[in-house]
């Protein structure tokens, strides 16, 4: 805004104005003509935070930074008010270049972009703002890990191929973000992972004969890395001649429950199968495959059933997350692309492999069973918690 503290009187029919020392002339025709200053509003600045600025949980305050001005009033004449996110109001006396400042504790939000906005009001009562965003992330920490599968100390014979199966997570780095990477101590780093939503799973055609310390390590978008390692032993480890599994026979592995409906959670991370070996041999699932009526499909990898006991598929093998379900082995759960979803229908999931014929019997309510040789306690307690 402009003052002028003006003075005026009239000559003829012009009126002469002193203002500060100048001389303006107005047309008039009294001596009543006057100037008032334009009430213009004040203005508010946002100097930071910056869009490049990044803040986290369990970290610093953020300092809010602004200034504030207006043609006529002084800084120090002006009312500033910080408008928080969460609807609280802040007020600020500017200091005399008019700056404003406030620290925002930052776990006070939660993750995401915030909007904030600066106030001000001039002494005539007129108002100005400015907006601005600052964004929070988790705090920083390495990805967890897990080996699920195959459990640590396994033996395997010679020449086997093994499926290796894991799962990582991170506090701020979604989870199809994590970059995984499969190796041996003995053997180096291994290609041909498949991963997705936090899971990944490589087939290894073959490993060197003896000890190896398997390690999976995930690598979040803060390149900070987390890792789990188990051991397998390829050959004997001691205890005299690893013997292999013998081949399946048509009724020796059947289903003997599924969840293909889960209540507790979504099918997405709920669903799981769970397999009986009824021989008295152990066998090995690698290369057998999951159909659910020709639509999709899931190939296993090196899933060992002793004579006997039970092995649970699970889309997530996190008891966490599913459902409270221990699980033994994963499948990657995928409708329309590479792997498996149970339909809720009365479609027949099968292994249809020469090797092994698993029969089902399945329905459209929470769970589906067959009866082994032998009652499934493992799945009457696993159904309870479930459902």
């Amino acid at each position: 805004m402009i003052r002028l503290d003006a003075h005026a009187w009239t000559v003829g029919l012009r009126t002469v104005l002193v203002c500060s020392g100048l001389a303006f002339v107005a047309l008039g025709c009294g001596n009543d003509t006057k100037i008032t200053r334009l009430e213009d509003p004040p203005q508010a600045f946002i100097d930071g935070p910056t869009t490049d600025d990044l803040f986290r949980l369990q970290g610093p305050a953020i300092p809010l930074a602004g200034r504030v001005d207006d043609s006529y009033d002084l800084p120090t004449d002006l009312k500033a008010t910080w408008l928080l996110p969460d609807g609280s109001e802040i007020e600020v006396e500017p200091d005399a270049m008019g700056a404003v400042a406030f620290d925002v504790p930052v776990d006070d939000y939660e993750t995401g972009i915030h909007t904030f906005e600066l106030f001000v009001v001039d002494t005539d009562g007129t108002s100005g703002f400015a907006q601005g965003t600052f964004e929070i992330q988790g705090p920083l920490g390495p990805p967890t890990v897990q080996i699920t599968v195959p459990v640590t100390e396994s033996i395997f014979p010679p020449g086997t191929s093994i499926t290796f199966q894991g799962t990582g997570a991170d506090l701020t780095t979604p989870a199809d973000d994590l970059a995984f990477e499969w190796s041996s101590d003995v053997d180096g780093v291994f290609s041909g992972a498949i991963s997705s939503d936090g899971s990944t799973v490589v087939v290894v055609p073959e490993l060197s004969e003896g000890e190896h310390f398997i390690t999976l390590t995930a690598t979040d978008a803060d390149l900070e890395q987390g890792s789990d390692t188990i051991m397998v032993t390829i050959g004997d480890d001691g205890s005299g001649t690893v013997e292999p599994p013998e081949e399946a026979q048509p009724g020796d592995v059947v289903f003997s429950e599924m969840m293909i409906n889960p209540e507790a959670v979504d099918d997405e991370i709920g669903e799981w199968i769970e397999l009986y070996n009824t021989s008295d041999y152990t066998v090995d699932l690698a290369g057998y495959s999951f159909h659910d009526d020709d639509i999709d499909m899931w190939i296993l990898g090196t899933i060992v059933v002793p004579a006997q006991e039970y092995v649970v598929l699970c889309a997530d093998t996190d008891p966490n997350v599913n459902g409270g379900v221990p699980c033994d082995a994963w499948f990657y759960r995928d409708w329309e692309g590479d792997g498996l979803a149970l339909a809720n229908t009365s479609r027949l999931s099968r292994l249809p492999e020469y090797r092994a014929v698993l029969a089902a019997r399945t329905r459209s309510t929470a769970s589906a069973s067959a009866s082994p040789s032998r009652p499934s306690t493992r799945s009457t307690s696993r159904a309870t918690r479930y459902c």
